[in-house]
């Protein structure tokens, strides 16, 4: 569907869905740009009406009534968890009356706002069982756990019984790994353990953290995560309870109850990084000097370098 993205609008309980062109790869540009009038013009960034929803690469939810924001997008922004950490700062800062988070589970965010049968979004769009890899029929080789990698996707963290946690880099799809079932966790105790990468390895298509104490599975991809793989995971982990997030491999680490600040990139390298990301849009005429400055000192603050 190219660079598209939808928004759907909550406004006096009735919702709306709108359409925008040639927005999905800068949609978190244009939220930002947008937050010192609490997203009254994203009629005109949208400015196709839709009837229904399908997929697409990005969009938002404004619920007016609630004061609450979801979105996603970005061909940066999207895949880079730690990117979202200044831009979510600013955008609370801007809008603190604002609930305010990332989509995370994309375009069923959207829908779960609509009325039942006003999307198609999950029943006819998007193939769930793409996602991450997974297929139970032809999960990962057992064998191929133990072997060589020439790149890496998937990091898997163990908390085992005696509270010792574990590393693992593997090759395959976070869904192809996880296919195997609990006894991943047999398989990866005859293995060695890794060192633990930065979150700077931009190559992990995602990762999870298994924890054999609470039988807890943490899954996450660092874009969005269909609630329905989840929800097939947790069929097949059985005995398990599954949860999800967007945070990266920083949150895997903090789950498994290690410090992540070791692995991860310094607020002000997030911030500048960020800033550059969004420029071409943010800065391009939108808003006023005053206005560039005061948004590019909420996204800094936390860092310290503009009072």
């Amino acid at each position: 569907m190219g660079d598209r993205a939808h928004c759907v609008i909550v406004e006096r309980g009735e919702a709306t869905i709108h359409l925008g062109l040639g927005i999905g790869a800068t949609l978190p540009s244009y939220v930002l740009v947008d937050a010192l009038e609490e997203w009254r013009n994203v009629e005109g960034w949208f400015a196709y009406p839709a009837d229904s929803l399908y997929w697409t690469p990005g969009g938002l939810l404004v619920d007016r009534d609630q004061r609450r924001l979801l979105f996603w997008g970005g061909e940066d922004i999207c895949y880079r968890p730690y990117l979202r950490r200044p831009l979510l700062a600013a955008l609370r800062a801007l809008c603190p009356a604002w609930s305010i988070d990332w989509a995370m589970h994309g375009n069923a965010d959207l829908q779960a706002a609509l009325p039942r049968g006003q999307s198609n979004v999950q029943e006819d769009d998007l193939d769930f069982d793409s996602a991450q890899g997974f297929d139970p029929a032809h999960p990962t080789n057992d064998e191929k756990l133990f072997g060589d990698y020439d790149y890496t996707n998937t990091l898997i963290t163990i908390r085992w019984q005696d509270g010792a946690v574990s590393d693992y880099i593997l090759g395959d799809l976070p869904g192809m790994v996880l296919a195997i079932g609990p006894r991943l966790c047999d398989l990866l105790a005859k293995k060695r353990p890794s060192a633990l990468p930065h979150e700077r390895d931009e190559e992990f298509a995602g990762g999870a953290l298994l924890d054999v104490v609470t039988q807890q599975l943490w899954v996450w991809d660092p874009s969005t995560l269909d609630p329905r793989y989840l929800a097939a995971l947790e069929r097949l982990w059985t005995g398990w309870r599954v949860a999800g997030h967007v945070e990266g491999m920083a949150r895997q680490v903090s789950l498994s109850g290690r410090d992540p600040a070791p692995i991860m990139v310094p607020y002000e390298e997030c911030a500048t990084r960020l800033l550059k990301v969004l420029g071409p849009v943010t800065f391009s005429g939108y808003l006023t000097e005053a206005e560039q400055h005061y948004i590019v000192r909420q996204i800094m603050r936390p860092a310290g370098r503009i009072d």
